[in-house]
């Protein structure tokens, strides 16, 4: 212990013996070694384990572990997969579709219910002639196609006076905009990588549903995607109209769908003419 401090080495130097010293001489070298060998031998642990890491990471990679080599806890996997179904068992279905929660649902709201309208409310002379009632419409472009003055102009033709409201409604003719069928609020739509165009953000399950209970003169609980703050709202009561149009991205992209229509439209408008408007 003495001879490994070298201020005390220092010290007892000048009272050892020659042997004595010469053997602290010795010791002294070889303490001056050691560091050196530590050195050394850290060098080439470090390149054993980094040598190891270029090797073995790709292949963690490849076998779904971590840099160590844990792989991942199928139990957390179960737990995951656990979770997800209790989410799924607690979405409420009501006449055959699931009741999103994303629409903003109320405990009382069905998604088709019986009209509150007299079926004499759809005296029309045009719909006398049809003999039916009430004419499902269904308009399909993309943006910027002037979707919106197309529809203005039909209800200018038929002399038709608008509601105020989220939705379109007039004395003859209601017009539902499919944006409204959208799931998520447009932030999360974003989060997700996915455009209005992706219909998995539609809730065509429920468009069904709803198409064929207007086209049978019922009533139904929409659901409302306010453009402005590209937030879901509550949905709305709609009422069955002599003319019901839906139109926007989607309204021909089902089979299912399309068979409630009597009139299928298709705006088609050159890409130059579009970005100008």
């Amino acid at each position: 212990q003495a001879i490994s401090d070298s201020n005390k080495l220092s010290e007892l130097e000048p009272a050892l013996s020659q042997d004595a010293r010469h053997t602290v001489a010795s010791c002294t070298m070889a303490m001056g070694r050691r560091p050196s060998i530590r050195r050394n031998l850290l060098t080439i642990v470090v390149a054993v384990v980094m040598l190891w890491a270029l090797t073995h990471f790709p292949r963690s990679i490849r076998r779904g572990t971590t840099f160590v080599g844990a792989r991942t806890d199928p139990r957390r996997v179960l737990r995951g997969a656990a979770r997800a179904a209790e989410t799924e068992a607690a979405v409420r279905q009501e006449q055959g579709v699931r009741m999103l929660p994303e629409h903003k649902w109320k405990e009382n709201m069905l998604p088709v219910v019986h009209a509150s309208l007299a079926e004499d409310q759809f005296e029309y002379p045009l719909w006398n002639k049809i003999g039916e009632w009430p004419l499902m419409v269904g308009i399909a472009a993309d943006a910027g196609s002037g979707i919106t003055t197309f529809i203005h102009r039909i209800l200018s033709v038929l002399h038709t006076e608008e509601d105020p409201g989220h939705t379109l409604v007039g004395d003859v003719m209601t017009v539902i905009n499919l944006d409204d069928y959208r799931i998520h609020d447009r932030a999360v739509c974003e989060s997700k990588g996915r455009t209005p165009l992706d219909l998995a953000e539609v809730d065509v399950d429920l468009l069904r549903l709803q198409a064929a209970g207007l086209k049978e003169g019922k009533a139904i609980y929409k659901p409302v995607y306010d453009q402005t703050t590209g937030l879901k709202q509550t949905p709305e009561l709609i009422e069955p109209n002599k003319i019901m149009v839906l139109e926007g991205l989607h309204p021909l992209v089902d089979a299912q769908l399309r068979k409630a229509y009597d009139l299928s439209v298709y705006i088609d408008i050159p890409h130059e003419m579009r970005y100008f408007w």
